[in-house]
């Protein structure tokens, strides 16, 4: 069978293939040209980035909490509510099938994690006494990693390119489940129910969705260039977006009198504060970061920032703190306070307002955690044209 799922699955495994080799190149190599572990771990304990900060203030940038529950909030909205992971999970054979996948897919996602936090570390040790983006030679902390790669890979004919092919990889293996999924969503819900389906019109309109939808990305993909900080803007955006719908996931999974009427409430207030948050913090946080030297780059550049000027910079008083605003938080917190706004709104409008006329309860929604918990009478399926649920009060 050539397109659709199976083309998507496959493309993604050469492209993972790719991507870890050229991760691991990076990472040896780096390790290598700055002169082996125990100097990597020395230069950065005195730098001070094995330091990690587990103070609760939720104006740090990040902190040890922030990016834990974030990461929670992200990566199980991804793997379990994301249409492009969850339409390759239900195309497995068996429960066992998926169970196995997502095993893999942890260990899998562990081990690029790691790498990529200890290359993070290895580009500190190379660059501890000469900062490229202090000294001019890179205009944002974005662009650091492509001049690291031509830094230590750029005498080895071919390797830069091993890398350039990784960039491409985990861009075309994102695009490609995304658009197969947009396309699949899109037809499916809001074309083919208004048109008369045909397999071959079925297969003009989807191509045709994934082909705007793909130019779309690439002229945002021009827009975002000019972010200052890639990471901060994409926590923004997916913070208004994000947190709802890991909210509401739960809200079905973990309270039984929620509705679709107090669930649309509920997603309409954390996108509509969680907007409000996003565009009042525009311009008013700026983080201050670690301390770094460009003192080994003083002789030979002309492109540096005087020296002197700018240690004095860092180790100026910081300006003192202002009493605690919401508009100062952390993005790392964006996701996790959309789906707190869920529960808080969604909750008491459960019991409030009541359902529609055509809601239905299925107690096989609810998580496991929370079905044993209550007990209800079922009439089978294939007697009735729907499952009617009543729930039994306990004695």
């Amino acid at each position: 069978m050539v397109g659709g799922i199976k083309a998507v699955v496959w493309t993604d495994v050469v492209q993972g293939t790719v991507m870890l080799t050229s991760v691991i190149l990076v990472f040896v190599l780096g390790i290598i040209k700055v002169g082996g572990f125990g100097e990597v771990f020395r230069l950065a304990t005195d730098g001070q980035r094995l330091d990690i900060n587990f103070t609760f203030d939720a104006t740090t940038r990040s902190t040890f909490w922030n990016c834990f529950f974030s990461a929670i909030v992200v990566w199980t909205s991804y793997v379990g509510m994301n249409q492009s992971c969850v339409q390759r999970i239900v195309s497995l054979p068996s429960l066992k099938h998926a169970q196995r996948s997502l095993f893999l897919f942890g260990i899998g996602f562990a081990i690029i994690m790691l790498l990529n936090s200890l290359t993070g570390i290895v580009m500190y040790a190379r660059y501890h006494d000469c900062d490229p983006v202090a000294a001019g030679f890179v205009e944002k902390a974005d662009k650091l990693m492509p001049f690291f790669v031509q830094d230590i890979m750029g005498y080895l004919k071919g390797m830069p390119g091993v890398f350039i092919s990784c960039v491409f990889s985990a861009a075309l293996s994102t695009l490609s489940a995304s658009l197969n999924s947009l396309a699949g969503i899109v037809y499916f819900d809001y074309i083919k129910p208004r048109i008369k389906h045909t397999e071959s019109r079925a297969n003009f309109i989807m191509k045709s969705i994934v082909l705007f939808t793909g130019l779309y990305c690439i002229a945002a993909g021009v827009i975002v260039e000019k972010f200052s900080s890639i990471i901060q803007m994409l926590y923004s955006i997916t913070g208004v977006t994000f947190g709802a719908v890991f909210g509401v996931f739960l809200l079905g999974m973990l309270v039984p009198q929620s509705h679709g009427r107090a669930a649309f409430c509920a997603v309409a207030a954390s996108m509509l504060t969680m907007l409000v948050i996003v565009l009042g913090a525009q311009g008013r946080i700026s983080y201050e970061p670690l301390p770094t030297s460009t003192e080994s780059c003083i002789n030979g550049s002309n492109l540096m920032q005087d020296y002197e000027n700018f240690t004095s910079l860092l180790l100026m008083d910081s300006p003192p703190k202002e009493s605690f605003n919401i508009l100062n938080i952390s993005f790392n917190w964006y996701m996790v306070l959309g789906a707190s706004v869920v529960f808080i709104v969604g909750i008491p409008l459960s019991y409030i307002l009541p359902p529609g006329k055509d809601a239905k309860f299925d107690p096989k929604l609810l998580s496991p955690v929370i079905q044993p918990l209550f007990r209800y009478e079922l009439t089978r399926a294939d007697e009735l044209p729907e499952i009617l649920i009543k729930e039994i009060p306990k004695s």
